[in-house]
């Protein structure tokens, strides 16, 4: 019976945290856009794709693709990407930080994108060359710091200032650089 009471605990409490945040990915094919999809900004989505573990990054729908950054450079996918989706898209927003605010305290506010090298990947986005992007962001801890994304030439570019996609149903903080 003890057996009993602590597997309906546990089951609770995984379904607690997955209502709570509400995150899951589809299959992004042909171009096709979820009812449910999150806009990572104006015809924008937020895609996974898989190389080298799990990347996350910007899905252009009227292209039909994905692109992230990756091996210090722009990466594109068609096959094999996904969307991020939820029912609750209110649950969530994008907040300015610069990297050097950021601590491990506040990867709990930070929804994951992906992960590369056994490290897990954040979500953000920057205004670059004319255009929003949507890249990957490496733990606070990790020596790769800062919001990667590409060029138009196709090299990687860094961005220490960026916004960070979180979770708002959570305490709030302030990740501005002496804030």
């Amino acid at each position: 019976m003890c057996f009993v009471y602590t597997l309906l605990i546990l089951t609770a409490a995984s379904l607690i945290g997955a209502i709570q945040h509400d995150v899951y990915w589809r299959d992004f094919i042909d171009g096709y856009i979820p009812e449910d999809a999150f806009m990572g900004d104006e015809n924008l989505y937020i895609g996974q794709m898989p190389l080298n573990g799990i990347l996350p990054g910007t899905i252009y729908p009227d292209r039909k693709l994905m692109i992230s950054e990756c091996c210090t450079g722009r990466k594109e996918a068609t096959v094999g990407v996904k969307i991020l989706c939820t029912r609750h898209p209110g649950n969530f927003k994008w907040r300015y930080v610069n990297t050097s605010a950021l601590s491990k305290g506040h990867l709990d506010d930070l929804v994951r994108g992906g992960i590369e090298n056994n490290n897990i990947l954040y979500i953000g986005k920057v205004f670059h060359e004319g255009q929003w992007k949507i890249g990957k962001v490496y733990p606070t801890f990790h020596n790769l710091r800062g919001l990667r994304i590409w060029t138009s030439s196709g090299d990687v570019h860094v961005a220490h200032d960026f916004q960070i996609l979180t979770y708002i149903d959570r305490p709030a903080f302030d990740v501005r650089e002496g804030a």
